[in-house]
């Protein structure tokens, strides 16, 4: 149970320690004093969602810390191994800090964790029912979860089972989904690929064949200048015939000079065989020149052969690729895609029969779901009615509705919606909360729940926030009752302004705020038996005269003498 929990700086709640005490702690207190804030505060430590504005106002952060002694009655060992417990200390220090930019820090025996671990070991620790908490009653999307938790165990099984089943009937809709889902626009994808990849392939595309045949067609644009220009530079290097203008045929002239005078000088045969070689070196030169000139006019139509050719690798780039490399590239996936659709349909048909396997598993196992749900909602309605007999509603009837779910429309909790009906006079047909309800009825009915779910969890704390909401007189006296029975299982807090209520106290808690300084703060104090009994009195003054009330509220009083609990 919590044991201790120190406040420091949550808005109106500037320093306070409480120890509250085992069973039934009533909180009372004028309207506006701070009794919400006290439960918001253990929301906070148990991992509930806060906003900055809970910062007091003047101070730079707050803090509350909470301690619970012997988890073991909540958690597991996995989690209070996680948690980092002692079981010879016996205690679960949970600690929430937060500055005034909203930012928080959680902590589990002083080390820190995140908040979503906090609130997931709150959430085993305690349980809160604040003032809206009515109307999540009257929410069908409630009423399941409700219905599993009291189920518990014997839920397990044929959930685990419907579960895996759905599980893997997920997993194979994906497969098929990522194989093109629907037939014809995977056939419409396939045909398209193809022709992505034909059109590629076809285009027998060379490594820089743009580039290559760019600087070709330059080339080639001033074929006719550079024909003529060859022509004239193979002219004055090498003409047909004896053309005196030829360089070939004046180094021939020289070469004949310097042979001719070789036997008076020797010494020229080194210089003739060097005109030898100059002459040998012009002839191939003209020859070079010879074939380049020859190059231009081999394919008068090879222009517009290229720039046909340099148009189609142009549209192709504008289509799949900003270079040729990542055209041929696109190709092949194209190519590998087109592949793996055309052979889909037979992996479909395995995978079809798979999930006509799954779906029928799914159908027997969300079937069997159901029905262990029917029996629990059987158990749970028996329990409830009882509790509502003795809430004063002896003619309550409470009940559950199933509506099947097609297996196409399945959710991971089964193949049912269900909702609780309710109806609360003889001769009138159950109908959904939502309808016919009243606030009191919704209290109790909230209340009859969880005095039953307190035997199936075992939470460490239950807070009720006004569960009285509704009710008064003799009705609110049950109420009283139902909540101190609920407090021999487990640690129970409930605010109120009910007398009846409060008047089941085993422990009873005044907070009102002061003024000092000025500064508004909250304090809370426990009441000893006279202390009872006075705010017993307050709480019916306006009921009757204060003498009046002081005596009625000692004979409502179940206050334990000193020392002991009332029974």
């Amino acid at each position: 149970m919590l044991v201790r929990l120190e406040i420091q700086h949550f808005a109106l709640l500037d320093q306070i320690i409480w120890e509250p005490g085992p069973g039934l702690n009533i909180i009372t207190g004028e309207t506006g004093a701070g009794k919400s804030l006290l439960l918001d505060a253990i929301g906070a430590v148990a991992g509930k969602k806060v906003t900055k504005d809970s910062v007091r106002s003047g101070c730079e952060w707050a803090r509350a810390e909470a301690v619970f002694d012997q988890p073991e009655s909540s958690l597991s060992a996995e989690l209070l191994a996680d948690c980092a417990y002692d079981p010879e200390e016996g205690n679960l220090i949970l600690t929430r800090e937060l500055n005034r930019s909203g930012k928080s820090l959680c902590r589990i025996n002083g080390r820190l964790v995140p908040q979503k671990f906090l609130r997931e070991v709150g959430d085993r620790l305690l349980d809160i029912h604040g003032q809206h908490a009515q109307q999540g009653i009257y929410n069908p999307a409630t009423h399941r979860q409700l219905l599993d938790r009291f189920a518990g165990a014997s839920l397990a099984v044929p959930l685990q089972a419907y579960q895996a089943v759905y599980d893997q009937l997920q997993v194979l809709t994906r497969q098929v989904t990522a194989l093109g889902g629907d037939p014809e626009e995977r056939r419409r994808r396939a045909d398209f690929l193809l022709f992505q990849a034909q059109e590629i392939e076809q285009a027998r595309i060379r490594p820089r064949e743009d580039v290559l045949l760019q600087q070709k067609r330059e080339k080639l644009e001033h074929a006719e200048r550079l024909s003529e220009g060859l022509a004239r530079a193979v002219n004055c290097l090498s003409s047909q015939g004896s053309d005196s203008t030829a360089a070939a045929w004046f180094i021939g002239q020289a070469l004949d000079a310097t042979r001719s005078l070789e036997s008076y000088d020797p010494t020229l045969a080194e210089l003739s065989s060097q005109l030898l070689d100059l002459q040998a070196a012009a002839q191939d030169l003209a020859a070079s020149l010879t074939r380049r000139q020859e190059e231009l006019t081999v394919a008068p139509d090879l222009l517009a052969r290229i720039d046909s050719r340099l148009d189609q690798l142009f549209r192709l780039k504008q289509k799949y690729g900003q270079d040729l490399t990542q055209v041929v590239a696109y190709g092949v996936k194209a190519r590998e895609a087109y592949e793996k659709l055309a052979s889909a349909e037979e992996k479909l048909a395995a995978l079809d029969k798979n999930r006509e396997d799954l779906q029928q598993q799914l159908q027997t196992t969300g079937t069997l779901l159901t029905r262990a749900r029917q029996q629990a909602a059987e158990r749970l309605a028996g329990h409830i009615n009882r509790q509502l007999t003795d809430l004063g509603m002896p003619h309550a009837k409470f009940m559950t509705r199933f509506e099947p779910v097609a297996a196409s429309q399945a959710e991971r909790w089964g193949l049912d919606r269900l909702e609780f009906l309710f109806s609360a006079n003889p001769g009138e047909a159950p109908k959904p909360l939502a309808k016919i309800a009243s606030g009191g009825e919704a209290s109790r009915i909230l209340l009859a729940i969880r005095v039953i779910l307190a035997e199936a969890e075992p939470l460490q704390l239950l807070i009720f926030d006004e569960i009285d909401a509704g009710v008064s007189g003799k009705t609110a006296s049950l109420v009283g009752h139902k909540l101190r029975d609920l407090a021999a299982h487990t640690q129970v807090m409930c605010v109120t302004h009910t007398p009846q209520v409060a008047a089941w106290a085993q422990n009873h808690y005044y907070i009102e705020k002061q003024v000092a300084e000025g500064k508004t703060h909250t304090e809370l104090r426990a009441l000893d038996q006279n202390g009872h009994l006075d705010e017993l009195a307050r709480l019916l003054a306006g009921e009757t005269d204060p003498v009046s009330a002081k005596q009625l509220a000692e004979s409502l009083s179940h206050f334990p003498t000193s020392g002991s609990f009332a029974v």
